[in-house]
């Protein structure tokens, strides 16, 4: 096409006044198709625009040329057993018409970068917040016990302003707190995770308070509008092998619990419909993690109406969090990478606050402060380069992730049904029903790992020391390796 010196003009675009002939000619064809012709003539060009095709249209086309094959045969096979046509039309999308009502109830585009920090020991001190906060954490998430001096710890940094979670089984501790140095609270921010229920997943009792608890939370923050009292961890059943729709269903029937035992203390069920923090793990299965986090709000708002809650009242906080079990001690790096994908759809599925993982976070709280600064710099790229924050709920009207999100709500409610008629969530723990779910469900993923069926990078396939040494003991935290069943 001649001298693209001379063919380059001041303004970075191309010149084909220079070129004569045919070479002009298929300069025009080649420009135009790349879009930089517009204004041109287009004679000669195929403008004929493809024939729209019907889905059953497409399957019959799809038979002949498969040559005794089958169409599903072309299905793709994702985790947790889902299988995903690979053609849609607007056929399809017509039974999916009232995810559209997740349009009212998504909250405004962009989320908060919580940093998540163990103060139980004792050896966390004020200057490791304020380094977080300083260097691109917008909110806190603190894990403390009744002996945490929570004075000290949070001197000079304003609730009111910084949104801060606490998660603990002391929530006395934090509700004395709060009374004394914001004795005007309505404008806190922030959460509390009151991990009593929870103690009863590992084989535990129930604490024998954990009601009063919870409606102790409630009566405090009832008029904190920006402050959940109460938290829905779903977050658990990831970390015990949890199928995206046994985590979905497992949390909607915790939720009912804490209902309960605010409707036996007085609460009105709408107020506490409007309070809520879910957590949820986002682990690498990209797409199905995004129609995740939409099929649980619409869940939420469906839970909601079904006790008369006017819509408008009901509020959903998710919290989502990179994935412990998607991290491997044999490959550290790549931890790094994943979580990057896993913070990207969660904030593509709607969390209000992301919490990235320290890629080091497998072998304890580190004292390396830039593991801390990777992991906040990945929520920080995500929105101050990548602009994530500019769009609510972006997947909306994608054929493939409103067809994953209504398969999600179709199972996860099914299941939420079967353990609301078994006698609910505790009934169900106290069976040993869910134990067993869960059971279940981690040992199909170990034995999809061992047969090579799942590939992780830097474990089942790629490992830096190509299979030449042991992998490391599986630690006592969470990771891949755990679930994968190797041991040195």
């Amino acid at each position: 096409m001649g001298n693209k010196k001379s063919m380059l003009r001041p303004d970075g675009q191309y010149s084909i006044t220079r070129i004569g002939g045919a070479e002009r000619r298929a300069a025009e064809v080649e420009f135009r198709s790349f879009g930089l012709m517009a204004s041109t003539p287009t004679t000669g060009l195929d403008t004929t625009a493809f024939e729209a095709l019907s889905y059953g249209e497409w399957a019959e086309r799809a038979r002949r040329e498969l040559k005794g094959k089958t169409p599903a045969q072309l299905h793709w096979h994702l985790g947790d057993d889902f299988d995903v046509p690979p053609y849609f039309t607007q056929e399809h999308m017509q039974q999916f018409g009232y995810l559209r009502q997740l349009a009212t109830q998504m909250p405004a585009a962009g989320w908060v970068n919580r940093e998540e920090l163990d103060a139980r020991d004792g050896t966390l001190d004020r200057s490791a917040l304020e380094a977080a906060l300083a260097t691109g954490a917008e909110g806190l998430a603190l894990r403390v016990s009744s002996q945490t001096d929570l004075r000290s710890l949070l001197a000079g940094i304003n609730l009111n302003q910084v949104p801060v979670s606490f998660y603990t089984n002391a929530p006395e501790a934090v509700i004395a707190y709060v009374q004394r140095y914001y004795p005007a609270w309505s404008a806190l921010k922030g959460s509390v995770y009151y991990t009593g229920l929870h103690q009863t997943l590992g084989g535990g009792p129930l604490p024998g308070d954990a009601a009063h608890q919870v409606a102790r939370l409630h009566q405090t923050f009832a008029d904190s509008v920006a402050f959940c009292p109460h938290t829905v961890d779903l977050r658990a059943y990831q970390h015990a092998g949890a199928t995206a729709v046994q985590e979905i269903a497992f949390g909607l029937s915790e939720a009912l619990v804490y209902r309960g035992w605010l409707e036996e203390a007085g609460v009105e069920t709408a107020t506490f419909f409007r309070q809520v923090e879910a957590r949820v793990a986002i682990g690498p299965a990209y797409l199905l993690e995004i129609a995740k986090l939409r099929a649980f709000r619409w869940l939420w708002h469906t839970l909601a109406a079904a006790y008369q809650t006017v819509p408008g009242e009901v509020r959903l906080f998710l919290h989502a969090r990179t994935s412990e079990w998607t991290r491997t001690v044999a490959d550290p790096y790549v931890n790094l990478l994943r979580h990057t994908t896993e913070a990207m759809a969660a904030v593509l599925g709607g969390c209000q606050a992301l919490t990235v993982l320290p890629y080091t976070s497998v072998e304890g709280q580190s004292v390396d402060s830039r593991p801390f600064r990777l992991a906040r710099n990945v929520s920080s790229i995500l929105k101050h380069e990548s602009y994530l924050d500019k769009v609510a709920d972006p997947a909306a009207g994608a054929y493939y992730l409103e067809y994953l999100t209504d398969a999600l709500i179709t199972r996860a409610w099914a299941l939420f049904c079967t353990v609301q008629d078994g006698g609910g969530w505790l009934a169900y723990v106290q069976q040993g029903k869910l134990a067993q779910a869960l059971q279940e469900a981690r040992t199909a993923q170990a034995t999809k790992l061992q047969h090579g069926e799942r590939v992780v990078v830097g474990v089942t396939h790629y490992r830096p020391d190509s299979g030449a040494h042991p992998i490391p003991a599986a630690p006592a935290t969470p990771s891949i390796e755990v679930l994968f069943g190797q041991k040195s």
